[in-house]
């Protein structure tokens, strides 16, 4: 090899080498952001797991709430207030 020919070997290695580095670099940052992101995604998994279980436990709550005769007897008694109200025209 000529001197030329060496010097633009040179060059072009260092090009490529200096795209390498950059690439490696972005490479480890998504990487890294990646891991974040299923890390934050588990969390949340685990969160909207809870969150769901106590929703359940309150819809049974308000449904056993709805069912009771306290419940039943006060929608009754606001059912007669409602319809003597609109016998009396008011």
């Amino acid at each position: 090899m000529d001197r030329i020919s060496l010097a633009q070997a040179l060059q072009d290695f260092e090009v490529a080498n200096a795209r390498v580095m950059d690439l490696t670099s972005r490479l480890t940052t998504t990487h890294r952001d990646l891991v974040a992101t299923r890390s934050e995604l588990e969390k949340l998994k685990l969160r909207n797991g809870v969150l769901r279980k106590h929703n359940r436990r309150l819809q049974r709550e308000v449904k056993q709430l709805n069912d009771s005769r306290a419940v039943r007897s006060a929608q009754a008694a606001t059912r007669a207030v409602q319809k003597a109200r609109k016998k009396l025209g008011k």
